[in-house]
């Protein structure tokens, strides 16, 4: 390449010449293997006109090759390997937007962290097209098998220092970041494929080609990772895969899609998924991982996942005293009995018991071999399951719609609800990371649900986001009616962490911003008011505070706030006012 040469004639040329023209033809597209890699970096470019172009070149050539051939090919254009046949772009040139809306290229020797990794994002999208437009169930299998062998979390455990000089020191920390890129570039490009509807059907399209390719995956996750990133990583990774077997699994026994023999597949799971339950600080995680290994352990009986999305059936099972110990050692983990309450009508009922019978005589045969007995099935509308349910939809309002309708639960004392309050406090605190608005806010209305339960942990949280100066001002005003909830909540409690409290409002009554410092006020006098005489000797200090405010701070709404401070600390400390004073 010449640095500042236009490709589009070159590229407009070749498509003309392979795709319009031309039939497809073996031995006459392998003459692209040269300038694949070019070709798509070029369909990287996502707002040229040379980007369909791009595409379909590529199409055609992996569409004309074998199917291992292709995979490497893949791989090749992901940077994930290499070969001397598809070389790849050199590294100091660039492929960028031309003036006329084609590609240029540019120098690109200034190369530096950030920009490598914008490289490795602008790849993800042109590969999951390609593999969406070859319609190949057997390519879209074997490239993620390969992405696989991609994926080790253990990758930065053990770092080697080396003997010599520090230029073997640089190329050490080249080599650990060139493994953490494509670890990181892999677990991309597996996520992408799982949110695609045709690529995740062609995954599961045959199960039994799926299941080993699913058990190595589950695998990686009880991989024990030292680094913190990758850690966040294979959390992450090990959600979405569970939650997407476990919905694709359910979904497909609604259709009555699945056989004896794929229940009998996803058996070679199970093992892999008890290890999973070890792992505490997959929390979310583990809900998933339960539901689904019941799941297959009944084939289907026992299936949290409503069909309608408004019903749940439930299976309360009887284990044999051998069985007994393992449940004991695994009940940290998770629980493993579901009491089960039915209050539909009689009609209902009817269904239900000709659903069981049906389902019950499936199964009877394994669940007389695992040595459980089923006491009973019904089926329920439990509003607790139905909120869980809507936690792995993939819009962002339902997601928060579901946060709010558990700390609703929550509030109205819900039995089945509050038996999973720590459950619930892991979903709040995963939650509370998102960067959405809403979800977030939902996620601390719901952690002050829990403060009576947690009082500790759900304090601490909330004066420590409340204090955060990087979240919006709206949303740390409603943080702060949520610490003045959960004071509320504490009750008797409140006097033995009410420093907490007064030094997080105390902390937003010098913030930069007008509206924070009116709520921290206002927040300050509810707590006062709870607290009544627990104050002591912070009434003297806290009226110091407020008259320097009320004379010198501009702001009237401040000011304002300062007054209903005094008026809320009177009221909290009655007829005894002037002897505490």
């Amino acid at each position: 390449y010449v640095i500042g040469t236009n490709l589009t004639d070159c590229v407009s040329r070749i498509h003309s010449l392979f795709v319009e023209v031309m039939a497809p033809c073996e031995v006459l597209v392998k003459i692209l293997d040269p300038i694949i890699c070019p070709l798509f970096g070029v369909a990287s470019v996502h707002t040229s006109h040379l980007r369909n172009m791009s595409k379909q070149l590529i199409v055609r050539y992996l569409s004309q090759g074998i199917t291992e051939e292709s995979i490497e090919s893949l791989l090749f254009m992901c940077s994930l390997s290499s070969s001397p046949d598809s070389p790849p772009i050199l590294k100091n040139l660039h492929l960028v937007l031309a003036d006329d809306g084609g590609v240029r290229v540019i120098d690109g020797t200034e190369d530096n962290i950030k920009s490598l990794l914008d490289v490795d994002d602008n790849r993800i999208s042109p590969i999951i097209t390609i593999l969406e437009d070859l319609k190949s169930s057997s390519i879209v299998l074997s490239f993620v098998s390969k992405l696989v062998t991609f994926i080790d979390f253990t990758v930065l455990n053990k770092i080697t220092l080396p003997q010599n000089f520090l230029l073997t020191v640089e190329d050490e920390c080249q080599k650990q970041f060139d493994s953490l890129r494509k670890v990181n570039l892999a677990v991309s490009l597996l996520g992408h494929i799982t949110e695609s509807d045709k690529l995740s059907n062609d995954l599961f399209d045959n199960l039994e080609m799926a299941v080993p390719i699913l058990e190595k995956l589950l695998d990686i996750g009880c991989q024990q990772c030292e680094n913190e990133v990758l850690a966040d990583t294979q959390t992450s990774l090990i959600l979405n895969l569970v939650m997407l077997v476990y919905f694709y699994v359910s979904h497909r026994k609604t259709e009555k899609k699945m056989s004896s023999q794929d229940w009998q597949g996803l058996k070679k799971l199970l093992p892999v998924l008890e290890r999973l339950k070890k792992r505490e600080e997959y929390d979310v995680a583990l809900v998933y991982v339960d539901m689904l290994e019941k799941m297959v352990l009944t084939h289907g009986v026992v299936d949290t996942s409503s069909f309608d999305i408004n019903s749940y059936q439930q299976l309360k099972r009887k284990v044999t005293e051998g069985s007994s110990v393992k449940k004991n050692e695994n009940k940290k983990i998770y629980e493993k009995k579901i009491e089960i309450i039915s209050e539909n009508s009689d009609l209902k009922k009817q269904k239900s018991n000709v659903n069981r019978v049906e389902n019950v005589q499936e199964s009877n045969d394994y669940i007389q071999t695992s040595k459980m007995e089923a006491d009973k099935i019904e089926e329920k509308i439990n509003p607790y399951y139905e909120a869980l349910q809507d936690l792995s939809s993939p819009f962002l309002p339902v997601r928060g719609g579901a946060l709010l309708a558990l700390s609703k639960l929550i509030d109205n004392r819900n039995t089945t609800t509050l038996q999973n309050s720590e459950k619930l406090l892991s979903i709040f605190q995963h939650n509370i990371k998102d960067e959405d608005s809403y979800i977030y806010l939902m996620a601390v209305q719901g952690l002050s649900s829990l403060c009576d339960a947690f009082p500790d942990k759900v304090i601490e949280l909330l004066t420590l986001e409340f204090s955060n100066g990087d979240r919006k001002v709206e949303d740390r005003t409603k943080i702060g009616e949520s610490l003045t909830r959960s004071a509320q909540q504490l009750g008797p409690l409140l006097p033995a962490h009410k420093d907490k409290f007064i030094n997080a409002y105390l902390s937003g009554v010098r913030d930069e911003d007008s509206l924070i410092r009116a709520a921290s006020l206002s927040g300050l006098g509810e707590v006062c008011k709870f607290l009544k005489f627990s104050l002591g000797p912070l009434v003297q200090e806290i009226l110091v505070m407020l008259h320097g405010i009320v004379g010198h701070d501009p702001q009237a709404e401040v000011r304002r706030a300062a007054v209903l401070l005094v008026t809320l600390l009177f009221q909290g400390l009655g007829k005894n006012t002037f002897q505490v004073i």
